[in-house]
C-alpha cells in the first residue's frame, strides 16, 4: 500500500479550453507565457478518466471554451485528483471587489476543504493513511494484522477476505458535504505462508457480489459470506480480461509475468495471432481457463511489487476491469437458457434463408416479420445485454 503524503497534494490554477474523456481523458490549458492576443496557445494535461467525466456531467456536458475559464487543477504529484471551474464560469476572474470594497482573490473551496477538514483528519496519530490515486483511505487499527484476523471471509478456505476502511473521495474536494469518511471495501488474501496482499477500497461494498448475475440459492444461507466460492462457480474469467493484463501488466512490470494467461495458447485455440482482433462478443464471452478467485490473487500478489504509485494505479484499475468487464455468467449459453422449455437443438433446426424461402408456406413476409421481431427483442434486452459481464459496481 502507497502511504499518503499531503505535502505532495499542489493546487494550480488554469485558465481551461476544452476537456475530453477521450484517449482516457485529458484537458487543454491556456498556455499564458507563449499566448498572444492574436493567437491562443494550448497544452494538453493529463488527466483521469473519472474526473473528466465528472467535470463534464457536473456543467451540463460543456466540453469547449472559447473565452478560457479559470479553473483550479487539484494534483498529487502528477496525477490531476479533481478539477474545480470558477463559480461565475466565463465571468470569473481571480480578483473581484468584495462587499466591504477589497480586492479579494479567488480561492478554490477544494483548497479551503483541503486546509478545513483533510488535513486536520489526516495529522492525527490514532491512524495510518493510504493512497490508491483515487481514495485517501485508513484502517480502523494500527494493527493491519488484528484487522486481517477478524475480516470476513469471502471464501470458504478464509483466503479471501472483506476488510472494511474508511475512506476520503478526493474527487469531491470542492464539495465539503461529501467529503466525510465513508466505509468502502479492501479485498484481502492471504496465502498458506501467512502473508497478505491487500487491495484498495475499489468498492463500496461486497455483501451483494454478484447478486444480479449469479443464480439464486435459498439453500445456501452463507452464499453473502462466500461469495467469491460462487463466483467461480457461475461465472468465467474472459478474453477482455487476459488481453488487458496481459498489455498492462507486460509494460508495466515485464511480459515473463503475464505467463499464467497463457496468451500462446489462446492463440492455438483461437487459431489467431491477432487476438485483438477477435470479435468483441467472443472475447467476452470465451472463457480462457483461470478461475476469478485465481486471477483476482494474481493480481493482489502482483499488487506487493507495485512500488509507486503509478503502477498501484494500474492494478487498482485491472481490478476494477476483472470485477465489472472480465468475467461472464458461463450459463448462459447452455441449452436450457438458449431454447424455450421443451426445445433443443433437434427440435428447432438451424436453416438458411434460401432453405427457408424453398418451403411451400414460407414466404419474404414472414422473413421480415422475423427480422422485425429479432430487432424488438434486441431492443428491450439491450441494456441487459451491455451489462452481462458485471460484477461489482463502484459507487
Amino acid at each position: 500500500m502507497i502511504h499518503y503524503d499531503p505535502s505532495r497534494i499542489t493546487v494550480e490554477i488554469v485558465r481551461l479550453k476544452s476537456v475530453t474523456t477521450a484517449l482516457g481523458g485529458s484537458i487543454s490549458v491556456l498556455d499564458e507565457e507563449n499566448s498572444s492576443y492574436r493567437k491562443e496557445v494550448t497544452k494538453r494535461i493529463k488527466c483521469p478518466l473519472s474526473v473528466a467525466r465528472a467535470f463534464i456531467q457536473k456543467h451540463k456536458k460543456t466540453t469547449k471554451y472559447l473565452i478560457p475559464v479559470i479553473t483550479a487543477i487539484v494534483k498529487y504529484d502528477d496525477i490531476v485528483l479533481t478539477l474545480e471551474r470558477h463559480p461565475l464560469g466565463t465571468f470569473g476572474e481571480m480578483e473581484s471587489l468584495g462587499f466591504d470594497g477589497e480586492m479579494k482573490k479567488w480561492q478554490p473551496d477544494s483548497e479551503l476543504n483541503l486546509d478545513r477538514y483533510i488535513n486536520p483528519l489526516i495529522f492525527k496519530p490514532t491512524r495510518e493513511w493510504f493512497f490508491d490515486g483515487r481514495y485517501i483511505y485508513s484502517f480502523n487499527s494500527l494493527d493491519i494484522d488484528k484487522e486481517i484476523a477478524n475480516a470476513q471471509h469471502l471464501t470458504e478456505d478464509g483466503q479471501f477476505r472483506k476488510l472494511i476502511c474508511m475512506s476520503i473521495d478526493t474527487q469531491e474536494l470542492a464539495n465539503a458535504d461529501k467529503i466525510t469518511p465513508t466505509e468502502r471495501t479492501c479485498v484481502t488474501f492471504v496465502s498458506n505462508t501467512g502473508q497478505y496482499s491487500i487491495s484498495p477500497p475499489i468498492w463500496k461494498d461486497l455483501s451483494t457480489v454478484g447478486a444480479n448475475k449469479l443464480e439464486d440459492d435459498e439453500s445456501n444461507p452463507s452464499i453473502n459470506m462466500y461469495s467469491f466460492n460462487k463466483i467461480d462457480e457461475q461465472m468465467s474469467v474472459n478474453l477482455n480480461f487476459a488481453l488487458a493484463a496481459g498489455r498492462s501488466i507486460g509494460s508495466m512490470f515485464g511480459y515473463n509475468f503475464v505467463e499464467p494467461l497463457q496468451l500462446p495458447r489462446l492463440m492455438i485455440d483461437l487459431h489467431t495471432v491477432n487476438l485483438p482482433n477477435v470479435p468483441k462478443q467472443i472475447r467476452a464471452t470465451y472463457d480462457i481457463g483461470i478461475r476469478f478467485t485465481h486471477a483476482m490473487a494474481w493480481l493482489l500478489g502482483l499488487l506487493r511489487n507495485a512500488d509507486n504509485l503509478d503502477n498501484y494505479i494500474m492494478m487498482r484499475s485491472l481490478m476494477k476491469y476483472l470485477t465489472q468487464k472480465g468475467v461472464y455468467r458461463n450459463t448462459a449459453f447452455k441449452a436450457q437458457n438458449v431454447f424455450q422449455e421443451g426445445h433443443s437443438v433437434q427440435t428447432v433446426p438451424l436453416k438458411s434463408v434460401d432453405e427457408l424461402l424453398d418451403e411451400d408456406n414460407f414466404t419474404r413476409l414472414n422473413l421480415i416479420n422475423i427480422i422485425e421481431q429479432a430487432k424488438s427483442s434486441a431492443r428491450r434486452k439491450s441494456s441487459g445485454t451491455m451489462n452481462i459481464g458485471g460484477l461489482i459496481s463502484e459507487v
